[in-house]
Parts: structure tokens; C-alpha cells; sequence
């Protein structure tokens, strides 16, 4: 569906329409050529090349019997593509496949049909009936020998030929019509000559491709630039910037795009840099507020103290959020300062599952001792365990987590699979956004803050991969299973 819907093919469609209406022009213009008087271009070739099968067929019919002229025609029908019928000047069908003529050629063969007989010339010379001399139909002018009609039931196009008819069973000999018969118009190709038709159409064809061609390469080209720059920034890339050299409508595109990608840019550049330094000056008074809960822990009589226990567990959960909000400000601004080099990730991900997993939670890790990313340690283990500590914290004590790395074109990617719920199809594009939540986690205790998957997109995109979320099965339930993909570059065993 989004082939036929693409600009691409919907351009190479009105190309291709173009030649086909072409084509239908040309083909109007040969019917068109093709008048009753056959005085045209293409009339007067199919009138020649009558008159020269009809010469060949006279000749051939002069040495063998009546019996064989059905025989004869029908060869030559078949070596023109037609259909070749014989009648004399009475009209009556000599030879070919018994046929009643239509209203319209029957009409115009009685107009056309020849004079049988015409005055003798002096001097001795073959006689017909009644002592005057068959027409000789050589002596006929060119336009007078044949004619052209075109039947509407049935459809299709007549050409009828003045032909000499030697009876060699009773040797009489009198002026008959040769009718040729297509039902179509491209089934004339055995009286035209295609030739120069089919050179002429080529090079219509092949000068409106040189002409398309050019355009239709560059514009694409644009188009395409445009559209995966539009998709690296919707994915979050913003300083993805396209050649706007253009000077027409996708050049002022262009350079709208780019300049919509610097303002982004600079929109979450300035809000990650305001989200650090907030919570960075954060840290400090709320470490001091720990260290006075710890002091009144200590002085505060037993009926207060569950009081002062309350205010301690709301100071862990505020300096856990800021220190996510310092690791999510922090982590973009780190691109410069990555230290790129092979992880093993089988390693990597043990050390993370022991830090955030009990030991009775299963794990299944499938992942070959030689499998290495190049990453940076400290980001790569930050992603994975952020994966590993929402899986352990949505599904809880049930958890199985299934780990498999697949290789293929220079890349390795690591799946982490549960057994939880899943979350809704409707959730999934979001799910990396900073402060999203599923609708159904929106709680301190389930939910978190919402960086957690935020903070494995920054990670991984410094690291120059790329990560992807979705469900395993497509049916919602309580077992559905969610599933967090990596990609990252190879790295060297």
C-alpha cells in the first residue's frame, strides 16, 4: 500500500500515462488516416499492398482449379493476418469462408463493384458474353480499384481489391472484388509497413524519458533526502541538516527543515542543560535534609519517629529522582567525551542482572562469550541496567528474562525479554520519551519517574545505536511478555 501511495511511483505512473496516451494518439491518427477514398498516407500504402496481393493471388488462382481457391486464400490469410473473401461482380461468393457481408460493406461493395463489361476496342481480341470484351481491371486508375469500409456489428475494418476472375473449370473470365477483413486495427499489420511507425514511436518514447529522466532522478534524489532527514529528527536526532541548494519549493523546504532542526536542538539542549543545573543545585540541600533526618533519627523520642522515617523515605525517592534527572542532563552532553572501545556483552549484562536481580528471578542469557559492542562501558552498562531494573520492577517475582544477541551487516542486536504484561499498542512510540509513564503505572511505587527508558535511548545513541520496544505477542494479558532490542556496531574479539 505505501508503494502506491509514494510519490515515486505515483510520478513513474503519470509517465507511463503519458506514453499510453501518446500511444492513443497515434492510434487515432492511423484510424484517422484510414478514409473511404484511401487518399491518405497510410491508405495509400494498404492500397498498394492490396494491389500487390492482389496480383499474386490472381496469378496463383490462374493455375489451379475453382476447387482450390478456398485453399488459397486461406494461406494467404494466414501469412497476412487476415481474412480474404472472393466474389464476383453479381456478388456472389467465389471462394473463402462463406460469410454474409455487413450492412455497410455490402452497401459499398454495390457502389464499388465493377462495370462487367465495357465496349470492345477494334481489332481481334478475347471475347466475353454476348460478343464484348471483359474489363480489364489493369486499366483502371489507381483510386478506382479499391475501396475502404469500416462495419460497426460487427466491428471491424474491410479493404476490397478489383481482381480479374478466370474460372479455369469453364474458362470464362470476368471482374470480381478480393475483400480483406481485420476485426481490429493493429491486425492491419500485414498491409503496413510498421517499420518506420514502431522507429517513430521509439523515438517519441525514448526523447520523453530524456526529458523525464533528469527531473524525475533529481527530484526523487530531494525528496528522499527530505524524507530521511524528517525521519532521523522525529526519531530525535537533531542535528541531522539536508543540502538546501535547491532554488525551488524543496530547496525553501530544505532549508525550513533545517532550520526547524537547529531550533529544536537548541529547545532540548537548553532544556536538558536547565533539567542538570536544577538538579544538581537540588543535590545539595536535600543531602543536608538526609543528614538532618539522620540526627532527629537519633535525638527524636519513639512516638516521633516514624515520622522522621516517613520524611527520610521522601528524601531517597526525591534524591533518586534527581539523580536520574542529573544522568539524563548529563548524558547527550558526554558524545564528546565517549571512550569508544569492545565491550563483551555477555560480561556486562551478568554484572547488571546480580546488581539489580534477586537470585531467585530466572534469567536465560544466550549470548556468545566472542559477541562484542563498540560502546562505552559506562553508557552501555547504564542502559542495560535501567532495561534489567524496569523488567524487575513491572513484573515483579515472576520474572524470566530471556537475553539473545543475533549478528547480521556489521551489527549486533541484543533482545531482553519478560514475561510481563506488556504495555498498549497505543503506549509504544512513546515509551522512550522523558517523563512518559504507562497510563496504568502512573504511581511512585510502580511507575518511577519515567527516565528509565529515556535514559537507555540516551545511552545507546551515544553510543551511535539504536534501540526499539515491543510487545511479543499482540494479544493483551497477563503474561504477554515486552521486548527491549540494541543495536550497536560490532567490536573487534
Amino acid at each position: 500500500m505505501f508503494l502506491i501511495r509514494s510519490l515515486a511511483f505515483q510520478i513513474i505512473g503519470l509517465f507511463i500515462l503519458n506514453i499510453l496516451l501518446l500511444a492513443g494518439v497515434i492510434l487515432f491518427a492511423a484510424r484517422s488516416q484510414l478514409s473511404e477514398e484511401l487518399d491518405s498516407v497510410i491508405g495509400k500504402e494498404i492500397s498498394r499492398k492490396l494491389w500487390e496481393i492482389n496480383a499474386s493471388i490472381q496469378q496463383e488462382m490462374d493455375d489451379v482449379p475453382l476447387e482450390q481457391w478456398n485453399t488459397l486464400l486461406d494461406i494467404s490469410g494466414r501469412k497476412y493476418g487476415l481474412s480474404f473473401l472472393l466474389f464476383n461482380v453479381r456478388g456472389d461468393q467465389l471462394a473463402g469462408v462463406s460469410s454474409q457481408l455487413p450492412v455497410d460493406v455490402f452497401e459499398k461493395f454495390h457502389l464499388n463493384r465493377p462495370d462487367p463489361f465495357r465496349p470492345p476496342p477494334r481489332g481481334p481480341g478475347p471475347q466475353g458474353r454476348n460478343g464484348r470484351e471483359p474489363a480489364r481491371v489493369d486499366d483502371l486508375p489507381e483510386e478506382d480499384r479499391n475501396f475502404f469500409a469500416l462495419s460497426n456489428n460487427p466491428k471491424g475494418y474491410w479493404f476490397a481489391t478489383r481482381m480479374r476472375v478466370q474460372n479455369t473449370n469453364t474458362g470464362f473470365t470476368e471482374p470480381g472484388m478480393l475483400l480483406a477483413h481485420s476485426p481490429t486495427l493493429l491486425g492491419l499489420s500485414g498491409l503496413v509497413h510498421w517499420r518506420p511507425w514502431m522507429w517513430f514511436g521509439g523515438a517519441v518514447f525514448a526523447l520523453s524519458a530524456a526529458l523525464w529522466a533528469p527531473f524525475l532522478t533529481r527530484l526523487s534524489r530531494s525528496i528522499g533526502r527530505i524524507t530521511s532527514a524528517s525521519e532521523s529528527i522525529a526519531s530525535g536526532k537533531f542535528e541531522t541538516r539536508i543540502a538546501d541548494n535547491r532554488q525551488d519549493e524543496l530547496g525553501r523546504l530544505s532549508h525550513s527543515i533545517n532550520q526547524l532542526s537547529e531550533r529544536l536542538e537548541g529547545f532540548v539542549n537548553g532544556q536538558k542543560r536547565f533539567l542538570g543545573d536544577t538538579a544538581h543545585e537540588l543535590c545539595a540541600p536535600i543531602a543536608r535534609m538526609q543528614m538532618a533526618t539522620g540526627i532527629l533519627q537519633e535525638r527524636s523520642p519513639a512516638e516521633t519517629q516514624r515520622y522522621v522515617k516517613g520524611v527520610d523515605e521522601e528524601l531517597q525517592e526525591m534524591s533518586k529522582l534527581v539523580g536520574e534527572l542529573l544522568s539524563f542532563a548529563k548524558a547527550d552532553f558526554q558524545r564528546p567525551g565517549i571512550s569508544w572501545e569492545p565491550v563483551q556483552v555477555g560480561e556486562l549484562i551478568k554484572r547488571a542482572w546480580q546488581k539489580e536481580a534477586s537470585p531467585e528471578l530466572k534469567l536465560d542469557l544466550q549470548i556468545a562469550e566472542h559477541i562484542r559492542v563498540m560502546s562505552d562501558p559506562g553508557l552501555l552498562d547504564r542502559a542495560v541496567t535501567n532495561i534489567l531494573r524496569n523488567a524487575v520492577r513491572y513484573v515483579g517475582s515472576h520474572l524470566e528474562m530471556q537475553i539473545r544477541s543475533q549478528v547480521q551487516d556489521g551489527e549486533v542486536e541484543i533482545t531482553f525479554q519478560d514475561n510481563g504484561p506488556g504495555v498498549p499498542e497505543s503506549d509504544l512510540p512513546s515509551l522512550f520519551d522523558p517523563f512518559f509513564r504507562v497510563e496504568t503505572s502512573r504511581n511512585r511505587d510502580d511507575g518511577g519517574a519515567g527516565l528509565g527508558l529515556a535514559l537507555v535511548r540516551e545511552s545507546v545513541e551515544c553510543c551511535g545505536g539504536s534501540v526499539w520496544a515491543a510487545n511479543a505477542t499482540p494479544e493483551p494479558g497477563p503474561r504477554r511478555g515486552f521486548i527491549i532490542g540494541i543495536r550497536l556496531k560490532t567490536g573487534s574479539s
